[in-house]
C-alpha cells in the first residue's frame, strides 16, 4: 500500500505480470464511505431479523434433560415449557431418521471393509497357491472373473 492511496492494494501473480488494483475501503452502493457514515448506516438502516422458529428437538431436550437442573425462580420461563404432542412427534421422527441414516452409513462401511478384506485374502491365497504350484478351483476362477 502506498501512502498517497490508503486502502488500495496492487496484487501481482508474478514479478513480470501486470498489477491488479483492489480498493479495500468501505463501499456502500459503490460509493466510498468513511467510518462515521458506516456506523450510521449500520445503526439506522438495519432492520431486526425475525426470530427463528423453535426447534422441536431442542424444546424436547431442554424439557426432558435440562429443566430439572433449572433453579425454581426460572422454572416458569417459557423456554422450559413442555413440548406439545406435535413437536414431540416431530422431534422423535427427526431423531429416528438420523439414527436410520447413521445405521445405513455403518452398514455401508462394514460392507466395504468386508469386500476389501475378502479381496485381500483372496489375492493372498492365490499367491500362496501359485507359489505351491496348485491350480485354482472352478469357484475361485468364477470369483476372479467377477472381480
Amino acid at each position: 500500500m502506498r501512502e498517497d492511496t490508503p486502502g488500495v492494494v496492487a496484487c501481482k501473480e508474478g514479478p513480470d505480470s501486470d498489477a491488479v488494483v483492489q480498493d479495500l475501503l468501505r463501499k456502500y452502493d459503490g460509493i466510498v464511505t468513511d467510518a462515521t457514515r458506516v456506523q450510521v448506516l449500520f445503526t439506522a438502516h438495519l432492520e431486526p431479523l425475525p426470530k427463528p422458529p423453535p426447534n422441536c428437538e431442542k424444546i424436547q431436550t431442554i424439557y426432558n434433560q435440562v429443566r430439572r437442573y433449572v433453579p425454581e425462580e426460572f422454572i416458569n420461563d417459557p423456554l422450559y415449557d413442555p413440548p406439545n404432542d406435535e413437536d414431540e412427534h416431530k422431534a422423535k421422527a427427526i431423531q429416528k431418521a438420523r439414527a436410520e441414516k447413521r445405521k445405513e452409513a455403518t452398514k455401508k462401511k462394514k460392507r466395504a471393509r468386508a469386500a476389501a478384506s475378502e479381496s485381500a485374502t483372496g489375492a493372498a491365497a492365490e499367491l500362496t497357491d501359485e507359489a505351491q504350484g496348485k491350480q485354482p478351483t472352478q469357484q475361485e476362477k468364477k470369483r476372479t472373473r467377477e472381480i
